[in-house]
């Protein structure tokens, strides 16, 4: 059986009960603790990156005309008042 990594709660009918982290799940808790909060999760697998050799140097937002969110906001001034 997994053990815990984290400690939470779940409900075993109408009853809440509190899982300890370190403890082993019991078989009645299995599908009602997600994945995350287990040590024998299966690890996930790394995304595969292709280097693209033709690789322009404008950054992506540029090119699609999206605006570049790395870059901070353009300083706006109050609005002046009409006379």
């Amino acid at each position: 059986m997994p053990k815990l990594i984290a400690n939470t709660t779940v409900l075993d009918g109408f009853v809440a009960k509190v899982l300890l982290a370190g403890e082993e799940l019991p078989e009645w808790a299995v599908g009602l603790v997600g994945e995350h909060l287990l040590d024998e999760a299966p690890a996930p697998e790394p995304a595969h990156v292709e280097d693209d050799d033709e690789q322009d140097n404008e950054p992506a937002a540029v090119s699609s005309g999206e605006p570049d969110f790395t870059k901070p906001a353009p300083k706006r001034g109050r609005p002046r008042k009409q006379r």
